[in-house]
């Protein structure tokens, strides 16, 4: 089954193209799409750039209990078009916004550790929401 949102492939594409060698070129304007995997979904959570008003799954994100399919794809279709609104709304390229929130969730708000918020320049826009939780779903597409 294909990913809809097609992550590897636009993974890919952004390597392909920001390396100095630029075998991938992209034409003026042009760009690719989110790259959503759960490094990505989990800044959304926490960050605060998707609300999650449905209290079960809230739940289910907090305990970091297995959700559904349809649960998942809710979650990551939310964070994908947060992601394309910071890219409009920044002026920047994809991989550019989407190399900024994964190095700094990388780096400050670890998956396992404890978050430095403190440290984190992100730090007076986030919304914190540290009990937050990328969806756990097996899945081939990230």
């Amino acid at each position: 089954k294909e990913d809809p949102l097609r992550k590897k492939s636009n993974l890919l594409a952004i390597i392909l193209n920001q390396r100095p060698e630029g075998f991938l070129p992209f034409a003026a304007g042009e760009d690719v799409s989110p790259v959503m995997d759960y490094h990505a979904m989990r800044a959304c959570l926490r960050v605060g750039l998707v609300e999650v008003v449905d209290e079960a799954l809230r739940t289910s994100l907090i305990n970091r209990s297995i959700i559904s399919p349809a649960d998942e794809w809710a979650v990551r279709l939310a964070c994908y078009r947060a992601y394309e609104q910071l890219v409009t709304r920044s002026g920047k390229r994809y991989g550019a916004v989407g190399w900024f929130l994964f190095s700094s969730m990388r780096r400050y708000c670890l998956e396992m550790g404890l978050p430095d918020c403190a440290s984190c320049h992100l730090e007076t826009v986030c919304a914190q929401r540290r009990e937050l939780f990328q969806p756990i779903l097996r899945t081939a597409f990230y």
